[in-house]
């Protein structure tokens, strides 16, 4: 018999317990007590479930774009949880608290990122979305374009400004430049403003202004566009009259003066100015507001005898 071996499990030793119906009360006892513990170890790993994960990340995100991805998760037994990721892409930030994934895609990104799984743990359990997939896409970018409607007319002495509207995709600095320059206007090489103020000897019209933009890939520019600057006054000038209305000769001598009729109706003129030197034969009138005015000129002699309007001229302020 000593050359017999006697091999009993843990659990055939409880079957052969439970098959004994009884023995001594104080071994069954003890016995019992451990089948007790042994039976609460197991309800006690049995009633802990897995933490439950769900969401469904982006698939595609386009470079420069911000990639943000929180899944939703809960524990039964509100246990402390914490995610870890597999196969993550350098351009997206982990956070192993919250299994949120976040991150700005550059250009050198561009691709497909396959296989990334993320998990979360109660420390005894492990669950997981389904793998998935991130594909970067490079942006499309906008076409380089330039707008706008610079005024076409300005008055001398008041301010002229002009900046055209550009639309890119911001992600290089943009240069302006401009064709046939009005030397009276200056030109912001950085927002390809126009700006300045004509002063009478500027009076007159400039053509074939434009206006580019580069951003050093693609080149725009605006239709090509005129500039008029208009004078705010008129010159007037007459000759002075030989003879009266029944041809008798005058001379300068006999003549007293000149006055100056305005309107903005030409059939309704009123005294502008009393020129009392009869040499003068111009006179400039400053500041006329945009719109028609009509001019008249008459002469008067040393008693003060007018002669009628002279034809009427007019002159168009824009």
């Amino acid at each position: 018999m000593r050359n017999l071996k006697l091999s009993i499990t843990y659990t055939s030793l409880l079957v052969l317990l439970s098959a004994c119906g009884g023995g001594g009360g104080g071994s069954n006892s003890t016995e019992n007590n451990h089948n007790d513990n042994i039976s609460k170890g197991l309800t006690q790993d049995n009633s802990n479930l897995a933490p439950l994960i769900n969401g469904i990340p982006s698939a595609i995100i386009t470079t420069g774009s911000t990639y943000q991805f929180m899944p939703e998760s809960s524990d039964p037994e509100n246990a402390n949880l914490t995610f870890e990721i597999t196969n993550k892409p350098l351009w997206l930030n982990f956070n192993p608290a919250t299994g949120e994934l976040s991150g700005t895609p550059a250009s050198s990104d561009v691709g497909l990122f396959s296989d990334i799984l993320v998990t979360v743990t109660d420390g005894v359990h492990v669950s997981s979305l389904p793998p998935f997939s991130i594909t970067v896409e490079e942006k499309s970018l906008s076409p380089l374009q330039i707008s706008g409607s610079p005024p076409l007319a300005v008055q001398e002495n008041s301010a002229y400004s002009f900046t055209p509207a550009t639309t890119n995709n911001g992600a290089n600095s943009l240069l302006f430049s401009i064709l046939n320059r009005p030397s009276w206007l200056a030109f912001d090489s950085a927002t390809g403003r126009l700006s300045g103020t004509p002063a009478e000897s500027d009076v007159g019209t400039y053509r074939d202004i434009q206006i580019f933009v580069n951003d050093g890939v693609d080149e725009a520019s605006l239709e090509r566009f005129n500039i008029t600057v208009t004078s705010t006054s008129a010159i007037l000038s007459w000759v002075a009259p030989s003879t009266r209305v029944d041809n008798s000769v005058i001379t300068l001598s006999e003549l007293g003066g000149f006055k100056i009729y305005s309107g903005r109706d030409a059939t309704d003129l009123s005294l502008l100015v009393d020129i009392a030197d009869p040499t003068v034969n111009e006179y400039k009138v400053d500041g006329l507001a945009t719109g028609t005015h009509f001019f008249a000129v008459t002469v008067y002699d040393q008693f003060m005898v007018e002669s009628d309007f002279s034809s009427i001229a007019s002159k168009t302020i824009y």
